[in-house]
């Protein structure tokens, strides 16, 4: 077909909007097929030039040099807050001397106690504690023996490491290493997550592994086989539950998220069934062997740790206030509020109850509220909400604010907060957006397959969270939260 004149192409330009294809044929002397055609082209073109421009690839040595820059970052700035931690004079365990009054001195002693041949764990209120944290650091004593210097360092490492998960993971998601470079930044700046590395507990590791199992699990759904590939990332999330229960319920929410997932995508539900099978199974069996323990040590059934009815209730009572309070008769450190629970649930009964009965008597108190007090609950439930997304970091073993005294680098929290990190996360929705109209990746190959990473993140993102607001929140419990939103 011969070009149209361009007489007629401005006058078509121009009436477009105003008369109909069959008024522009007869004004113009073409036919209305041709005025049709060139319409159509018309729209293509602008659309063409309306979509977004895809990231440029790295290619050759940046595409290595990049991310290895990112860890090294990470890496100095951690080793760098280590050092300067050590100088305050909280870098020991802080319940050395009394080592029953901070989760950190706990930890300390049992994994002491493991490696002088207490290997099966069987230590005082043993089903109310969590295991996993106890052994990695027998391990590392059993290494580099009780240096607290050498877990800190460990732990800064991993910190480090999680930092350059983040990385990849929001390179994945928004196919645009910008992007992943500012996630990965407001990471390694939020400081309650180098400041919970320098004390002695299991969150750094619980980060670690969620990350590089959620990462996994992208990895698997843009696989032909997503069964065989959410195998690891269920192991590891298995393992995470032993330093954070918190995580069993986002577990939970993705098993549901990997049934429907082929559906969604018009597939059949066999690949969704597998999927799910598989990976629920992964999460469960890292419990099997502390849940054999229990049973072995206290004839009890005990899959973690029996602590989950007690925090529940103090989650949820009269008296809540959406973090952690005393209430009336559970007051004192740990230790005390353990006796305390224990002493009242076996007085309710009128006789001796095991870890799990006492659990099971804390969780029906606190449903109990719920159900007679729905106003109350309603309220509570919404201070905890507001406490979760607030920029205040509640305390938990040692007040950060207190600690950043002794210690200038920890003001930094009050640049990169908690509400710096929402907004962040609130303005990558355009370039999520963006990604779903460049395809895959720039810069690697296409596997094939939709990444759904972003909705494996927002699925981990809603489970986690609602399993801080059914207990109280904290700093340290809302922490796995933040890499995901970064």
């Amino acid at each position: 077909m011969a070009r149209m004149e361009s007489r007629h192409e401005e006058f078509i330009r121009q009436n477009a909007g105003k008369l109909s294809a069959r008024q522009l044929a007869k004004a113009t002397g073409l036919s209305r097929t041709e005025i049709e055609r060139y319409l159509e082209r018309s729209k293509k073109t602008r659309s063409a030039a309306a979509a977004p421009e895809p990231p440029k690839p790295l290619t050759g040595p940046a595409r290595f040099l990049l991310p290895a820059a990112v860890f090294a970052a990470a890496l100095a700035f951690k080793f760098v807050f280590a050092h300067l931690f050590s100088q305050t004079p909280f870098f020991e365990p802080l319940s050395a001397p009394t080592p029953k009054k901070m989760d950190d001195g706990l930890y300390d002693q049992m994994a002491l106690e493991i490696l002088g041949g207490n290997w099966i764990g069987d230590f005082p209120l043993g089903p109310y504690r969590l295991p996993g944290y106890a052994y990695f650091l027998a391990g590392v004593y059993k290494l580099f023996g009780h240096r607290i210097d050498a877990v800190h360092f460990l732990q800064a490492g991993l910190g480090a490491t999680s930092v350059l998960l983040v990385y990849f993971l929001s390179r994945e998601i928004f196919k645009d290493v910008r992007a992943a470079v500012v996630s990965s930044a407001l990471t390694l700046l939020y400081m309650p997550l180098s400041y919970f590395e320098n004390f002695l507990l299991g969150e750094t590791l619980a980060i670690f592994l969620t990350l590089a199992a959620v990462c996994l699990v992208v990895r698997a759904l843009r696989g032909p086989n997503p069964a065989a590939g959410l195998l690891a990332p269920g192991l590891l999330l298995g393992v995470s539950a032993l330093f954070r229960p918190n995580v069993l319920l986002p577990c939970g929410f993705l098993a549901v998220f990997f049934l429907l997932y082929p559906v969604v995508r018009g597939k059949a539900w066999g690949k969704g069934f597998a999927a799910a099978a598989v990976f629920s199974l992964a999460c469960v069996a890292p419990l099997a062997p502390v849940a054999v323990r229990n049973w072995k040590l206290y004839h009890d059934f005990v899959p973690i740790s029996a602590i989950g009815g007690v925090n529940f209730y103090l989650g949820n009572n009269a008296e809540a206030i959406g973090s952690f309070v005393e209430t009336k008769g559970l007051s004192g450190n740990l230790d005390d509020i353990l006796h305390e629970s224990i002493s009242q649930a076996e007085e309710a009964a009128g006789r001796p109850l095991k870890a799990s009965e006492v659990s099971a008597y804390w969780s029906k108190k606190a449903f109990d509220f719920l159900a007679a007090r729905p106003a109350l609950a309603a309220r509570v439930f919404g201070v905890k909400l507001n406490t979760l997304l607030n920029n205040d970091e509640m305390p938990d073993v040692l007040d950060m604010y207190f600690v950043a005294g002794f210690m200038p680098l920890l003001k930094l929290y009050r640049v990169v907060g908690f509400s710096l990190i929402l907004l962040a996360s609130f303005f990558a929705w355009p370039l999520l957006r963006r990604a779903e109209a460049v395809g895959p990746p720039r810069e690697e190959p296409s596997r094939g397959g939709a990444p759904g990473g972003a909705a494996v993140v927002g699925v981990f993102l809603a489970g986690y969270a609602l399993s801080v607001l059914a207990i109280f929140v904290s700093s340290r419990y809302r922490l796995p939260l933040v890499p995901f939103l970064a």
